[in-house]
């Protein structure tokens, strides 16, 4: 009896704890920082199609003709659902640990900075204002790979053409639930 009793207290508990720690979750989720890491991921991804020689050109296979021969259905490799994939796949592992977040001190505007920019420290490192992160922006990777998991087909879409301005229009226009009435209009621009 009295074991059935301390495990009852027990479960109850440790359920407690557990739904403490899921609504410190959703209270500590940053609509600012989900925007921003949107942008930065658009934008990478933007960096590396740009990267890719726009020559290289990818069969995607295709159906036969009325009179049996092959039609072939040629891509840029750039653009295609492959090589976006394969950046989507490897880009929070590979891009965020890059970017520390804080605000410009000149405006308070919050923001994401790249750490290095053509392969030197960046030089506007100075104006920003670093915040302290325990977790060493283990956030802003997690915030990520929500992002790619949840909006991955909207991205390949979206990002399978050219776009001006393609981060704020994805993120502000696209897929709205992103950045819902976020004005970024005030950030600089790297």
């Amino acid at each position: 009896m009295y074991s059935s009793f301390f495990t009852l207290v027990i479960s109850i508990f440790l359920g407690l704890v557990f739904l403490g720690r899921v609504h410190q979750a959703r209270a500590a989720f940053d609509d600012d920082l989900n925007c921003l890491v949107c942008e930065v991921i658009v934008n990478e991804v933007e960096k590396a199609v740009a990267a890719v020689d726009p020559k290289k050109i990818i069969d995607l296979g295709g159906r036969l003709q009325a009179d049996g021969s092959p039609k072939t259905n040629k891509k840029q490799l750039r653009r295609s659902e492959i090589h976006l994939s394969e950046v989507l796949e490897t880009l929070c592992e590979d891009k965020m640990a890059d970017y520390a977040q804080g605000h410009w001190k000149e405006t308070g505007v919050k923001d994401l900075l790249p750490i290095i920019v053509n392969g030197q420290m960046n030089p506007r490192m100075s104006e920003f204002e670093f915040m302290k992160d325990s977790n060493l922006n283990k956030g802003i990777k997690d915030y990520c790979e929500t992002i790619v998991e949840e909006k991955e087909e909207e991205l390949l879409k979206y990002l399978s053409e050219d776009h001006e301005n393609a981060s704020h229009q994805f993120c502000h226009h696209v897929v709205s639930d992103i950045c819902p009435q976020h004005d970024h209009e005030s950030r600089v621009e790297l």
